[in-house]
């Protein structure tokens, strides 16, 4: 696994007083699990890196000081310590401990009309091109993107702007099969719950809290104003617009 690869990292969290981040840190506790995102829609600080449990809570953020340590969009982490801020402040703080560099295993939130693109792999497998893309990306050797191990699948990765309403194919990525199976999937069963929590360093109930929160983000933006999906990507690998779509 590629975690084992990487040195955990300390970091100081920030903004810890503003968005009720206070009376969300008084329920949680040393060691409690959390997701650390880049935050690309920020309209203050584009660079942003924000902390959430794994139930969608705002904590505030990474230092803008450390923020170039998270070149991944999304990673996990945990509280390594927490406390009072400063003595007499009244206010909690604390540090996370993580791995900056390693992706975790994230979903897609996508809007609800939108999830059956999450593996548009799997309708484009019998068109023209896509054999030669297999052939390129899945060379001999080539290790999945998330766990360093034999990649036999691509998935497509997706990036989601609330700000503009799109979901936007970004790349096509190595995968094993069973993490192939997670990320493409509009909602997980028990057994993907499990390899979620796995492969996260996760307990099977900060999984079943992670993706309860995820379906929850599900549906709220299917409710939202309509959405776009940006696939533009697709005729830069001369690969063909599934139906439904347009570039």
């Amino acid at each position: 696994m590629l975690q084992f690869q990487r040195p955990f990292e300390a970091f100081k969290a920030v903004g810890v007083s503003f968005n009720d981040v206070q009376t969300t840190l008084g329920t949680m506790n040393q060691g409690d699990a959390l997701i650390i995102a880049r935050e690309p829609d920020n309209p203050y600080d584009r660079e942003a890196v924000r902390i959430l449990s794994l139930d969608g809570r705002p904590l505030g953020y990474v230092a803008r000081t450390d923020t170039h340590h998270f070149t991944r969009r999304q990673v996990t982490g945990r509280i390594a310590s927490l406390g009072q801020a400063q003595q007499g402040s009244g206010l909690l703080g604390y540090r996370i401990e993580c791995q900056p560099a390693i992706r975790c295993v994230a979903l897609t939130a996508a809007p609800a009309p939108l999830l059956p693109w999450l593996d548009l792999a799997q309708r484009l497998q019998d068109g023209p091109g896509w054999d030669a893309l297999l052939r390129r990306e899945l060379a001999p050797g080539t290790r999945c993107h998330l766990s360093g191990a034999p990649a036999t699948h691509l998935v497509a990765d997706w990036d989601i702007s609330d700000a503009s309403r799109c979901m936007r194919l970004s790349a096509f990525l190595p995968a094993t099969q069973a993490i192939a199976a997670i990320v493409t999937s509009p909602s997980l069963r028990i057994r993907a719950l499990e390899a979620l929590a796995a492969l996260n360093y996760w307990g099977l109930e900060e999984a079943e809290i992670y993706h309860r929160a995820h379906m929850f983000q599900v549906a709220q933006r299917g409710a939202e104003a309509a959405w776009t999906v940006d696939v533009e990507l697709l005729r830069g690998l001369d690969l063909p617009v599934p139906e439904g779509l347009s570039v």
